[in-house]
């Protein structure tokens, strides 16, 4: 009995496979999510630093963030604090930061 079962599976899994090669491109997609979507893979933040030294031999340092997706002010916030320490930064130095949130537009 579990012989017939098992055929009849494997015929329906196959008659199924073959009719849709038969009707055309089908585009099957599977999502399977299992407890809280993390929205981590949606996140973005791209920091780009400038440094320069004007004429009176003052360094003026200019940071430009984008966060793209689902990316908050705090973990703009978060990532911003990793880069000033990492390099060195005194983020009380008089440094300007330019801050762009994106969060209609995916560019992956």
């Amino acid at each position: 009995m579990n012989k017939n079962i098992l055929k009849g599976f494997l015929l329906g899994v196959l008659t199924t496979i073959c009719f849709l090669f038969i009707i055309g491109n089908v585009d099957i997609e599977a999502d399977f999510q299992f407890g809280e979507k993390l929205d981590a893979e949606n996140k973005d933040i791209t920091i780009s630093i400038e440094k320069s030294i004007n004429e009176n031999n003052n360094e003026n340092i200019i940071v430009d963030v984008v966060g793209k997706g689902s990316t908050s002010m705090e973990d703009i916030e978060n990532a911003l604090g990793k880069v000033f320490i990492k390099n060195d930064i005194n983020a009380s130095s008089g440094i300007e930061v330019n801050i762009t949130l994106d969060n209609e537009i995916d560019f992956k």
